[in-house]
């Protein structure tokens, strides 16, 4: 049996899960007493994660009582209430809800599913309420211990898990750690005018979940393909969500299930979630007799109590079960190991030469060619023989990485080996127009103490921070590129996709990393592409911000300081559109600030030569038009008018083709004729810069902290 659910209409761009066209989606519902109920779970819990359940065996009259309970207890005075809070975690809690805590507010109770073992904030729970509750809330814990003890029977059975009970024996015993806990979302002032997010998105971490609510509705559940479903609400049905722990112990085969929570009515909601949980010490692991091969595993050994742990010191929308997981081993690109031994490896000795076009017998991986010297990319070590029976003699003049304390630090600097350009990028001086102020700052800060290392000491030591900033497409990026060329240095291309990572704690490990790994490899280059992005100002009045944000700014300020206590060359090559959004500590650090301004009249005529040259025997374009009608344009606004030029007589050539029927063979095409004067017109009518109004924001930064023109 399965019943239709029709996709969400809410939408939000707070959340980033991909939307898909609407289809209705199938829910299984779930008879627990036909004979075919054991298959239909396993099925259910491998497509969705989620199923419905009738014919459960819970009395109805237990299920309108208990309801009938928890509405008496949240209908108490806060005084009376506030009695049993603030949980311990059990007891009674409130917590407002919405991603900003904007839309209202929920106050629950959770307690512990062996009632003896609760603190005396569950007793407070009881002590202004009839007897009745306790007494009803016991009752019903034990049907929901019965009933997902029954389901994880049928999964064992279906699956022929070995031993018998090792699922349902984890919430059957004494000792397991289950929860009940019953949420009460108020009655809101006013209806919304669309449905907001109350429960944020999430999984639940125990190995299944057992949920009933009111009629009202309000639950959702994300589908594979990302879609949010809304779950019709039934007071008299149960519906089972898978949790991480089962996730892991089927090995990713069951997937626990994305929910939340959004509200849309004036009427409150009641839900009551049993967590079947298994004991604190329990060690969770995927099952052998799943996973015949170990190395198959995607996971991990943790006990349960260690998984908690870390639920409670992550976000309600993270993804948990990603510091257990099992990372695939990194491998290095041959393309890497080809560049890295290019620039560090042993070099091929001069009697090798004598045997160049002799066969390679497989014992090196190739040739390259580097600043026309031939250098062997060789994995062996100083014994090995080479097809001419000669032997490398010199050792390597450095190690691809240096020592590092543990492998999972070692991992992390592989990670950041890809961000090392590898080759040239072939950008020279002179290919960039204009911008000469810049080009002369950049080369005394960086190519000069290269070239002339003599002069750069004691007070002339070389400044270890630069800044780039400019308004978007007047050449940042390329003068980055143009430093890579000229000074030959190892050069880390860095964003902040490469330093920061969702595992806890790794974003402050790869700056620690990727400094170490530029000094070992000094002299280098270190560009932090659109650095506002990696260190914005840091919380303070009228702004919030992560933990795991400030660390990772803590920790890059903390190195960018160690440069300046080292005698390695390190340079910090900084570039933003937004300069004014840097953090003051960092702004300090960067002693360097150059300004990339909107090209002046000289820059732009030489831009437009470049890119749109007169032909000999066609009509000269009026470039002195160009430069005095595209004041205010950046470098790459140039570029997109002189592509709308050229595009003009390819359209004209496009236009002739398509009004022909018969289909014009490839190496029949017409030539696209000569940009014509009226195509300039044209294109300057149909583009617009886009940084000019700004860039008196970026002369007044300038002013105020900038490193001003050389004389």
């Amino acid at each position: 049996m399965v019943i239709v659910l029709q996709p969400s209409t809410f939408d939000s761009n707070l959340y980033v899960n991909p939307k898909c066209k609407p289809s209705p989606v199938l829910i299984p519902v779930i008879d627990l007493t036909e004979s075919d109920a054991k298959t239909q779970i396993v099925k259910a819990c491998e497509e969705f994660g989620f199923f419905k359940v009738i014919n459960h065996g819970v009395r109805p009259d237990l299920l309108s009582q208990l309801e009938q309970e928890a509405i008496k207890f949240f209908a108490l005075p806060h005084s009376l209430k506030d009695k049993a809070s603030p949980p311990d975690p059990f007891g009674y809690g409130t917590k407002r809800i919405g991603p900003n805590g904007d839309v209202g507010w929920l106050e629950y109770i959770l307690l512990n599913a062996n009632l003896c073992l609760g603190s005396h904030k569950t007793t407070a729970v009881f002590r202004h309420t009839p007897a009745i509750f306790r007494e009803a809330v016991e009752e019903y814990m034990k049907e929901m211990k019965r009933m997902s003890s029954k389901v994880l029977e049928m999964v064992e059975e279906e699956l022929k898990i070995e031993p018998k009970e090792k699922l349902s024996h984890l919430v059957k015993v004494k000792e397991s750690d289950s929860c009940l806990r019953m949420n009460h979302y108020p009655e809101k002032e006013k209806t919304p005018v669309k449905k907001e997010i109350g429960f944020g998105e999430h999984t639940d971490p125990q190995l299944i979940s057992l949920l009933r609510s009111n009629d009202s509705e309000g639950l959702q559940i994300c589908v594979k393909d990302g879609t949010w479903v809304d779950v019709t609400p039934d007071h008299s049905s149960f519906f089972v969500l898978v949790g991480d722990t089962l996730q892991v112990m089927t090995n990713g085969r069951f997937k626990s299930v994305k929910h939340r929570v959004v509200t849309s009515t004036k009427r409150s909601r009641i839900s009551m979630i049993y967590f079947a949980g298994p004991p604190l010490s329990e060690k969770i692991a995927p099952l052998s007799c799943l996973v015949p091969k170990q190395d198959d595993c995607l996971y991990n050994e943790f006990t349960w109590s260690q998984y908690k742990l870390s639920a409670y010191k992550t976000k309600l929308g993270d993804y948990r079960l990603g510091l257990f997981e099992k990372r695939p081993p990194f491998s290095l690109s041959n393309e890497f190991k080809t560049f890295y031994d290019a620039k560090f490896g042993r070099k091929k000795l001069p009697e090798e030469d004598s045997n160049k076009d002799q066969p390679d017998d497989g014992s090196s991986n190739g040739d390259v060619n580097t600043n026309s010297s031939q250098v062997t990319n060789s994995a062996q070590d100083g014994n090995t023989g080479l097809a001419n029976g000669n032997v490398i003699r010199e050792k390597p003049k450095k190690s691809m990485f240096p020592p590092f304390d543990s492998a999972e630090t070692r991992t992390l600097a592989e990670s950041l080996s890809r961000d090392i350009i590898r080759g040239n990028p072939n950008i020279k001086w002179e290919s960039i127009k204009g911008l000469e102020n810049a080009k002369k700052l950049l080369k005394e800060a960086v190519v000069m103490p290269i070239k002339y290392p003599t002069y750069f000491n004691g007070l002339l030591t070389p400044w270890k921070g630069i800044l780039l900033f400019g308004p978007p497409g007047t050449g940042k990026t390329m003068l980055a590129k143009a430093v890579a060329t000229e000074c030959n240095t190892t050069f880390f291309n860095i964003s902040a996709s490469s330093v920061v990572s969702k595992w806890r704690g790794d974003s402050e490990k790869l700056i620690r990393v990727l400094f170490d790994l530029a000094r070992h490899h000094a002299p280098s280059t270190i560009f932090l592409d659109e650095i506002d992005a990696i260190i914005s100002q840091r919380g303070g009045e009228g702004r919030s911000e992560h933990e795991a944000s400030r660390r990772l700014k803590t920790e890059l300020l903390i190195q960018m300081d160690g440069l300046q206590k080292t005698n390695e060359l390190v340079f910090v090559l900084a570039a933003t559109n937004l300069p004014w959004e840097l953090d003051a500590a960092m702004l300090r650090r960067l002693e360097k600030r150059i300004l990339v301004p909107l090209p002046d009249p000289e820059a732009r005529r030489g831009m437009f030569e470049m890119l749109l040259p007169s032909q000999p025997g066609d009509e000269p374009l009026p470039h002195d038009v160009l430069v005095e009608k595209s004041e205010g344009y950046s470098g790459s606004d140039i570029r997109i008018l002189c592509k709308e030029a050229a595009m003009q007589p390819l359209r004209r050539t496009l236009a002739i083709l398509e009004d022909r029927e018969d289909v014009v063979p490839e190496e029949e095409l017409p030539k696209i004729g000569p940009i014509l004067p009226e195509d300039i017109d044209r294109a300057l009518s149909n583009t617009r810069p886009s940084a000019h109004l700004h860039a008196h924001l970026y002369d007044k930064f300038n002013d105020d902290y900038g490193s001003q023109i050389l004389k």
